[in-house]
Parts: C-alpha cells; sequence; structure tokens
C-alpha cells in the first residue's frame, strides 16, 4: 500500500498498529507523521511516541529552528491534555520557541529600518509555505497584542480607546481587528484578513464586551465613587486637613460643583442649602486636593484594572504601551 491508503485504512480502522508495519521511508516522511498524529489525536502517548521517534531524523543542532520541528511542538501543544505530565513540557518548548523568534526580530530591526514592528514579514520569508506555523505565531502576536501587551485585559482596551459598541459593531468585527493590526504589523494584518478563522476566538471576546458594555460602564462608575469616597474617608481618618469642616459636605461641595452629583445621588439645591459656613485654610486646600483627585480618577478614562491599581497617594510607575485601535 502507499502511503495515502494505509492513511486512509488508518482513518476507517483507527488501528495503531498499521504505523508499526509501515517503511523506514514513511517513518522518516513528515506529512505521513503529522497525519498519524491527527488521526491518532485522542491517543496522546501514542502520538508523543510517533513524534519522538521523527525527532531523531532532525539534526540536533539546528532543532529549535528546525520547521518541522516547530510543527510537531505546535500539534503536540494542542493535544497534550492539561494536566498530562508532558503538558508543562510542550508549553515551554512552545515558550522556547517564540522567545527565540521575538530576538530574532530584535535583532534584525537593529540592522534593517523597514521591519515593522512585530517582525511578521520575517516569518513570512523564513516559513513561507508553512501555514501551520504562520498560523501559529499569527495567533500568538495577537494574544501578545490584544491580551498581554497593555495595562488590564482585553477588555479593558476596547473601552479605553472605543467610545460606544456601536462604533466596533458598524465598522464590523473582522474590519475592527485587520485595521488595528495594520497599524501595528502591516504584514500581519494582511494574513489575518487573508485568513480570517484566526480571529473566530477574538471575534467571540469582541462580542461578549459589546454585548456587556453598560454592565462594564455602571461598574466602572461604582468603582470611581468607592474610590473617592475611600479617598475622602482616608483623610478624614487621619484628620489631615484639620478638624474644623465637615469632610463630607465639603466632598458633597466639590462634587456637584464639578457637576457629578448624579453619579453620586447627589441633590445640588439640598447640597447648596447645608453649604459649610467655615471657611479655612485647610477646608480650602481639601477642596483644591480633591478636584484633582476626581479629574483623575473621572476624567483619564481610566480603566476598570487602572483603578483597582490605582495608588493616588504614589507616583503611578510608567503604564506599558497600549494598542490603539
Amino acid at each position: 500500500m502507499n502511503m495515502n491508503q494505509i492513511l486512509d485504512k488508518m482513518r476507517a480502522t483507527k488501528d495503531k498498529s498499521l504505523y508499526y508495519e509501515c517503511s523506514l521511508e514513511l517513518f522518516s516522511n513528515f506529512d505521513f507523521i503529522t497525519e498519524v498524529m491527527n488521526i491518532f489525536c485522542d491517543d496522546f502517548e501514542f502520538i508523543d511516541d510517533v513524534a519522538e521517534s521523527y525527532v531523531k531524523y532532525i539534526p540536533e543542532e539546528d532543532i529549535n529552528g528546525n520547521p518541522e520541528y516547530i510543527e510537531l511542538c505546535m500539534l503536540l501543544g494542542q493535544y497534550v491534555p492539561k494536566g498530562h505530565p508532558r503538558y508543562e513540557f510542550y508549553t515551554n518548548r512552545l515558550d522556547g520557541i517564540y522567545s527565540i523568534f521575538l530576538l530574532h526580530v530584535m535583532m534584525v530591526k537593529d540592522q534593517l529600518d523597514d521591519v515593522s514592528e512585530l517582525g511578521f514579514s520575517i516569518l513570512m520569508e523564513d516559513y513561507k509555505g508553512r501555514k501551520n506555523i504562520l498560523d501559529y505565531f499569527a495567533s500568538r502576536l495577537m494574544d501578545e497584542l490584544y491580551h498581554k501587551n497593555h495595562c488590564g485585559s482585553f477588555e479593558d482596551l476596547i473601552h479605553k480607546h472605543c467610545e460606544s459598541p456601536h462604533n466596533v459593531e458598524v465598522e464590523g468585527y473582522e474590519q475592527f481587528f485587520v485595521r488595528t493590526l495594520y497599524g501595528v504589523d502591516k504584514n500581519l494584518s494582511y494574513y489575518v484578513f487573508e485568513n480570517p478563522h484566526l480571529l473566530c476566538d477574538l471575534i467571540d471576546e469582541l462580542d461578549e464586551i459589546c454585548e456587556n458594555w453598560y454592565e462594564y460602564e455602571d461598574e466602572l462608575s461604582i468603582r470611581c465613587v468607592e474610590i473617592i469616597k475611600d479617598w475622602v474617608s482616608k483623610k478624614e481618618s487621619e484628620n489631615a486637613y484639620g478638624d474644623d469642616f465637615d469632610y463630607t459636605q465639603a466632598m458633597n461641595e466639590v462634587i456637584v460643583s464639578m457637576n457629578f452629583g448624579k453619579m453620586f445621588g447627589l441633590d445640588r439645591k439640598q447640597v447648596v442649602v447645608n453649604k459649610s459656613r467655615i471657611i479655612s485654610f485647610g477646608s480650602a486646600r481639601f477642596k483644591q486636593d480633591l478636584k484633582e483627585v476626581i479629574n483623575k480618577v473621572l476624567m483619564e478614562r481610566l480603566t476598570l484594572s487602572e483603578l483597582n491599581n490605582l495608588k493616588l497617594d504614589e507616583e503611578e510607575p510608567d503604564a506599558k504601551k497600549v494598542l490603539k485601535p
């Protein structure tokens, strides 16, 4: 039987013993090996052995950069069950391969000016025709951009740079990703445009974010109010501005003067009626500092993650780079 006949019989019978009856020529045929792994992907022990047997044919000195080895690792990383003793092994292997690629991009960018930020053009040159590898790296680069290369979650990123779900929905989810990728890496954007299946998980995630848009905004407002009130309570407990005025009333006066009364459930008329008659240096300084706090919390378009990590009385560390759609 030729290779295709053997593979057809494997698919029909799920008989693993057929593999051991194959010729040495087939044992060293990469296309045959990967098909066997796909056919028997539900038996990880078996396909792990199949891959290890094939790896012997790859020169050890260039194994980490060998396209066939990379594809085998990707397949095994895809099929290894979580919690399996080899799960961490293949996860680390793939992380190592990805790190080598990033280092290669940095080195090439130091020498050339025409390499885009993420270096997908380098991948297209190094692994031309290796669609599995290009798909894997494209997905991984997008994961870095949308989930890891900024402060907070993907949901935070979308809310920070998109004014409403309507804008995203009108543009179209697929077009949204292609456009935002274009601003970072044109080659990756073109590749994703031609291979839209790579966006399936991201589109599902973005769709859910748009559906929950106003719940997120409500939670954001509640958190803003909590932070401001907590700051005032802390200053009052520390007696930071003296004890000759009503902190709560002074806070309410600042809030309604800045037109945020509705957010805090305050009635402007009632606040004005109860307006503090005490004028002191401490009160004036408190109100000025509180205005700065309110501006920081409410006017800087902070995300939930940024709010939860906000240290109002400390200098904030430099923010990580954020992809701007």
